[in-house]
This record gives C-alpha cells, sequence and structure tokens, in this order.
C-alpha cells in the first residue's frame, strides 16, 4: 500500500511539474509582420501591438519588412506571428499562387484570417508642380513601381489600366516600396508613383515639400474593369479635405487583412480578436486612417482566406458569425491540400 501511495505521489509531482513546465514556456512575446515604417499596414500593425501589449499579458512587437513576400517565410518558421497584409496577397499566398507559388515550394503558406481592418483607398500620387492632374496624362513620364511585392506592383499596373496605359507607355523608375516611391518623387527622381494609399504618413513631406496629388480614377464601367484584370477593388468617391485630395474624386479602394499562423494557439488568437474588438475606440484614435475600424467591420462574409478558429470562437461569442460564414471557412479549408 505505501509504495502505491509513493508511486501516486510521485506522478501527482510529475503531473504538476508539467504543468508548471508548460506555464513557464507558454508563448508571450508576440510579432506582426508589416509593410515598411511610413506604410499605412505599418500603421495598422502598430495600433494593434500597442493596443495588445497594453491591454493583455502579451507583448507584441512590430516586425516592418518589404511586406508579405519578406515575412511569409518566417511566420512559417514561427518567426513572425501576425501580419497585415491586402486581400491579394492574402489569397494568393494561401494558395501558393503567383510569386508565392516558388516562395512557399508551391504549397502555399499556413495562414488564417484573424480580422479585416479599414478599406484601403489608393492610386498613383504625383507632385502638384508636376502639372500632372489625370491617370492618362502618365503617358511618357517617370514612374516609382516595379515593386518587389507582387501586390503592389499589380496595383500599379490596376491605376495604368484605369487610365487606359500599360506598363510600356511610362519609363519605369524601380523602387523598393511605397515610402520609396513617394521619396522619389519628392526628390525629383520620378514624375509620379504607382500607388500610395490615402493618410500614408511619407505624403505629408511631399505636401511640405511640392504638394501632393492623388491622380483620379475613372469610375466607369469600362475603365474598373480594366483595373480589376490586374487587382481586386473598386472605386470610391473621397471627399476634398485629406492630404493629395484637392477636389473631390475617386480613389480605388480594397481590404486590408489581420492575419496570422494556422499555428497559434486558439486563446492566443482569441485574446487579441478580443482586445482589437473591446478597445475599437483605441484603434480610431491611434491614426487619422484608422477612423473607418468598427467593431461589425472586423468582420465580413466575403472573406478569401479562411479564419483562425480562435477568431471564429469569438466572433460567435458576439454573435458576428453566421452560418454563411461558417459555410464558407469550412470550403476555403478544404480547397487546397498541404
Amino acid at each position: 500500500m505505501k509504495k502505491l501511495f509513493l508511486i501516486g505521489l510521485t506522478v501527482v509531482v510529475l503531473v504538476g511539474m508539467g504543468i508548471l513546465v508548460a506555464a513557464a514556456q507558454e508563448k508571450t512575446m508576440l510579432s506582426i509582420g508589416t509593410h515598411p515604417v511610413g506604410t499605412t499596414f505599418n500603421v495598422i500593425g502598430s495600433a494593434i501591438a500597442k493596443l495588445v501589449s497594453d491591454h493583455t499579458k502579451y507583448k507584441m512587437t512590430v516586425k516592418a519588412m518589404a511586406g508579405p513576400s519578406a515575412w511569409f517565410p518566417y511566420m512559417e518558421r514561427g518567426e513572425v506571428d501576425f501580419g497585415v497584409l491586402n486581400v491579394w496577397d492574402a489569397e494568393m499566398g494561401y494558395k501558393g499562387e503567383y510569386e508565392y507559388k516558388e516562395l512557399s515550394k508551391g504549397k502555399g503558406f499556413d495562414i488564417r484570417l484573424v480580422a479585416f481592418t479599414v478599406p484601403n483607398k489608393i492610386s498613383a500620387v504625383t507632385s502638384k508642380d508636376s502639372g500632372i492632374t489625370t491617370l492618362s496624362q502618365l503617358k511618357g513620364k517617370r514612374l516609382a513601381c516595379r515593386y518587389p511585392t507582387p501586390s503592389l506592383h499589380l496595383q500599379a499596373l490596376a491605376m495604368l489600366a484605369n487610365g487606359g496605359l500599360t506598363i510600356d507607355d511610362v519609363i519605369v523608375i524601380p523602387v523598393t516600396s511605397i515610402t520609396e516611391g513617394v521619396n522619389a518623387v519628392i526628390t525629383g527622381r520620378a514624375d509620379a508613383t504607382g500607388t500610395v494609399t490615402l493618410g500614408t504618413p511619407i505624403l505629408q513631406e511631399l505636401e511640405a515639400r511640392r504638394g501632393a496629388r492623388f491622380l483620379p480614377i475613372d469610375p466607369s464601367p469600362e475603365a474598373v474593369k480594366r483595373a480589376r484584370q490586374f487587382f481586386p477593388g473598386y472605386p470610391v468617391l473621397v471627399k476634398a479635405g485629406p492630404i493629395g485630395v484637392e477636389t473631390d474624386r475617386y480613389l480605388w479602394c480594397y481590404d486590408v487583412y489581420v492575419i496570422c499562423s494556422a499555428a497559434l494557439p486558439d486563446k492566443v488568437v482569441y485574446e487579441v480578436v478580443r482586445v482589437m474588438y473591446e478597445n475599437i475606440a483605441e484603434l480610431q484614435r491611434f491614426h487619422k486612417q484608422l477612423e473607418e475600424w468598427t467593431q461589425k467591420g472586423l468582420v465580413r462574409a466575403d472573406f478569401s482566406i479562411p479564419f483562425h478558429p480562435g477568431a471564429v470562437a469569438f466572433y460567435k461569442g458576439v454573435g458576428l458569425w453566421t452560418a454563411e460564414m461558417d459555410a464558407l471557412n469550412q470550403k476555403l479549408l478544404s480547397s487546397r491540400s498541404r
């Protein structure tokens, strides 16, 4: 009997030690990949990192890189946990298509959707002293584009197509990021840059130095169709006021996601979504670009990659998850085998 008691006690102690070790090894340091500092995607990632660090037991750091083509491999190795990217990069990365085919060795990246953020409004940008007022006037001009991130280059092609042009109609100035593209306009190395998000911080410098101007999108069905051959989206009317928008004009709009590694524990993702939902006002106040972010806007029924189960659990709990979403999520999960 004494021997059995000692064995039982040993088991209890070992189990207790295992629980303590597991608790000690629980991941508390998180990271989020973004585009370079000065971009909207970096603003979004910085806002989320601050919120998570301020209101949870987790500490999140921002890893600003060239874009998802740079941080996807780190996420696959568990060195980046979350990421901010556009709808096109998310879908192509998940499926392992386009330039992500080689990068993921044909498998695609094992990523999951966490939340929608704010709609991204873009167009080509020039300086007010350039004399360029329409996309079609870019013909023969020096255009900063050919970004290493595929989606950025496709956005530039979409803007050209909307104006009835192709890449062969401009003088290409290769740049590595949106920020470098705007800097090329500031310094006079380029006449315009192919794609910039409304409210991007670097535009403040262009406005101060030479004046900033977003080139208006043609909202006609024919022009929209031409643009969509290169990049998903739709025209939206932006009222005068923001930097680069001196009069009302249409800009191109597309969705921006927060994603994560599929390997992250459900409780980690659940907690990140919870703190975003409960503190949405802090996200809105973080930067003017985030004012349109809402609780209901964190999840929508037209997503292109599957949601993480931790996020699904939260959205179900607050009544934002529907049977329609569940069906689409299952379809996307089974759309490719790893």
